[in-house]
């Protein structure tokens, strides 16, 4: 019993004291160990988000170019120079994919008549694969949408 000197010679406010102590402790550590499995966790979930969110870009931009092709097969233009007018933009937006689209990328289809008036070539019509080149650059840089129209509309009027 070479601690019994403790129980006898030591005042019992101590042994309250280093209750305390050990509790504590204990009790830090833990939260110490369990933020540190949150802090993992958020990481995780943060780059999923992102591997998600470019999956996401990639699968829209092949809708994307899927939809370029059909229009010049059609019109039997080349590459990059299909055309939509009114009417197909009417069309392109009633696609519930393109409403998804343009819903992630922060827009109305009021903005997306705004990007296609932007981008009029003078005739009513416009490129589609600028039309869905622009979306894109927005959706990329969500926080510029207004710069990114304001830039579109600045670029018809010099052409």
């Amino acid at each position: 019993m070479k601690h019994a000197y403790l129980l006898h010679e030591v005042n019992p406010g101590f042994y309250l004291l280093i209750m305390i102590y050990v509790c504590l402790v204990t009790f830090a550590t833990i939260r110490v160990i369990a933020a540190l499995f949150l802090k993992n966790t958020l990481i995780a979930a943060e780059r999923d988000g992102r591997e998600e969110a470019t999956r996401l870009k990639c699968k829209r931009l092949a809708y994307a170019k899927r939809l370029c092709t059909h229009l010049e097969e059609a019109e039997a233009a080349d590459a990059g120079r299909g055309r939509i007018d009114e009417e197909g933009l009417d069309n392109l937006l009633s696609y519930h994919r393109m409403a998804d689209w343009l819903r992630d990328a922060g827009l109305g289809s009021d903005d997306a008549r705004r990007l296609f008036k932007a981008l009029d070539l003078g005739d009513g019509t416009a490129y589609l694969s600028g039309f869905l080149d622009a979306i894109a650059r927005i959706c990329d840089n969500s926080k510029d949408k207004g710069i990114i129209l304001h830039h579109e509309s600045e670029k018809s009027l010099h052409i």
